[in-house]
């Protein structure tokens, strides 16, 4: 499909209307807002449409000029503050044991038809996004596993998706400073559900975590709609829903049950870190799992089963407990944590593998909620024998001031505390007194591979700089 038209639209930094006549060649149709424009005609365009509101303008036109690519797909839509992209690699790697086509867009890459491309947000713009559903539809993807992001819902840019599931992780404190309360967080994240049952699909169900935070307000709006939903636990055996037992524990592993009801689909070992991991296991099976249809329980088993066994082990997730090999033998982990809960969730979980210290690295983002800088950094405290306080994404702010409002949060503590302003510095100290049996865990920017100072982005990857310096230690 050709590009046709032009929608020139107003942004955070930059706004279209500057760009129109510089536009090359002859574009046949020109979209701008009244009043933002004043010589439509004058740079040799066949036609201009004013609008009142451009960016609206697009949302509705977009759908209808790509012919509606989601009705064309399944469509499974993940939310919730944490737990989002781990649960659609996983969601994506089911389907394709079970020999369906899937495709992924998330906050690491859209990904359809073997090519992989390097996203700019959780969830893309309205035009982006039906473009990227209409080439997974003419290369022939029959489903779609995507990240739907709290902006992305209260932006409306998924208009006129139409679902087949939506699935939620868990709500806790973030975008703040977007949403400004949870109430209004929240209020996003349900959007999600309220456009499952506008869908046209003919088959559609909705997954939730049971214990997450806020969840009887979302079991009573979910009970006013017509689809099915299921929610997923750790939890008893006697509960209903999906869920699981922990049996035991191992490092990195988990000899567990899985169970529908009171029906056992599984009972193994599943090599996974983190019980937060377990949920989104369980989420991408709520999903994956024909429990709507007439299946038999012997039936359901034996998929979880194959699924389990022969598809999670493919799964990996770029910055996702990601582990660096290293000479020292000690366990070093690149994660994505970068909220409070996220933090909390993955230093709880390392604290219980047997270890000799546990040692973090992190940051946190600039022009983001201040609020939880210093909750992070107690956090931090709680949890970790020493600690390395660094710059994630400065973005415009004075990385000085974030590092202070961390630090307010360690500062009654008795944990040893560096704060290093340089993150390449701050990882090459904490990779120099690793010691064997220690834990390293380099929180808060996971698979990016770029930091923002000054509003300025340049190469850097914490996982090439923790290579980078494990390496030097090892030949010390």
């Amino acid at each position: 499909m050709e590009d046709t038209g032009y929608i020139a639209c107003k942004g955070k930094k930059n706004d279209g209307h500057r760009f129109i006549d510089s536009l090359p060649g002859k574009v046949p149709l020109i979209i701008y807002e009244e009043g933002k424009y004043s010589k439509p005609g004058s740079a040799g365009h066949t036609e201009f449409i004013p609008v009142s509101d451009s960016r609206a303008f697009s949302k509705k036109i977009a759908p209808v000029f790509y012919d509606f690519p989601s009705m064309k797909l399944r469509m499974h839509g993940v939310t919730g503050t944490n737990g989002k992209t781990t649960t659609v690699y996983m969601l994506d790697e089911f389907l394709r044991f079970m020999g369906k086509r899937p495709g992924v867009i998330g906050t690491i890459e859209y990904r359809f038809a073997d090519q992989a491309y390097t996203s700019k947000n959780t969830t893309p713009d309205v035009l982006l996004l039906q473009d990227i559903l209409y080439r997974m539809h003419t290369c022939g993807t029959e489903e779609a596993v995507m990240e739907v992001s709290s902006h992305a819902l209260v932006e409306n840019r998924i208009a006129e998706i139409s679902y087949d599931t939506i699935s939620f992780t868990n709500i806790t404190p973030e975008h703040l400073d977007f949403h400004g309360t949870m109430d209004n967080y929240l209020k996003a994240k349900m959007l999600a559900f309220e456009l499952l049952e506008k869908s046209r699909k003919p088959l559609k169900k909705a997954a939730v975590w049971k214990h997450t935070d806020r969840f009887m307000e979302i079991k009573s709006t979910l009970a006013s709609y017509r689809y099915p939903s299921i929610f997923y636990a750790v939890q008893d055996k006697n509960e209903a829903g999906l869920g699981l037992t922990i049996l035991e524990s191992y490092n990195g592993a988990y000899l567990i049950d899985v169970y529908y009801n009171s029906a056992l689909l599984y009972h193994g070992t599943v090599g996974i870190t983190g019980r937060y991991n377990l949920l989104n296991m369980l989420n991408a099976l709520s999903i994956a799992l024909p429990f709507e249809s007439d299946v038999s329980d012997a039936e359901l088993g034996k998929l979880c089963t194959e699924l389990l066994m022969h598809a999670l082990p493919n799964v990996s997730v770029p910055g996702r407990m990601e582990r660096i090999h290293n000479p020292i033998q000690a366990l070093v982990l690149v994660d994505y944590a970068h909220s409070p809960d996220g933090l909390l969730n993955a230093l709880r979980e390392l604290s219980q593998i047997p270890h000799n210290r546990l040692i973090i690295v992190f940051g946190c983002g600039g022009d983001r909620d201040k609020t939880k800088r210093p909750v992070m950094g107690q956090i931090a405290a709680e949890y970790a024998d020493e600690i390395f306080i660094t710059s994630d994404n400065p973005r415009t702010e004075n990385p000085v001031d974030i590092l202070a409002q961390i630090s307010s949060g360690i500062k009654n503590t008795v944990k040893t505390c560096t704060v290093l302003e340089n993150r390449e510095e701050a990882i090459k100290a904490a990779c120099s007194i690793l010691k064997e049996n220690d834990i390293l865990l380099i929180a808060g920017k996971g698979h990016e591979d770029y930091q923002e100072i000054s509003g300025v982005r340049r190469h850097f990857d914490d996982r090439e700089i923790a290579r980078k310096y494990l390496t030097r230690v090892s030949n010390m």
